[in-house]
């Protein structure tokens, strides 16, 4: 099985371009983490802006993640009956 951080690395990749770069420079995932004025700055968007856009990538990753739990979850119940 996967690593949690290779999972959610993996859904990172998979968000929309504007939210998956957002996460990127936030955490820092591929360098230096920054805040957010500085990726606001960056992007030509409000703070604000970009703090709803980190949310919503966020809540995009939750929502799949926990939906893969459900569905392996429910597999595995199948095979033990």
């Amino acid at each position: 099985m996967r690593t949690d951080i290779s999972i959610i690395y993996s859904r990172v990749q998979e968000l929309p371009e504007r939210e998956r770069v957002i996460l990127i420079e936030y955490y820092g995932l591929e360098g230096d983490a920054l805040t957010l004025k500085q990726i606001a700055s960056r992007h030509n968007i409000t703070r604000e802006q970009a703090r709803a856009l980190k949310a919503r990538a966020e809540w995009r990753i939750r929502r799949r993640i926990n939906a893969t739990k459900f569905y392996e979850s429910r597999a595995q119940t199948r095979l033990l009956h």
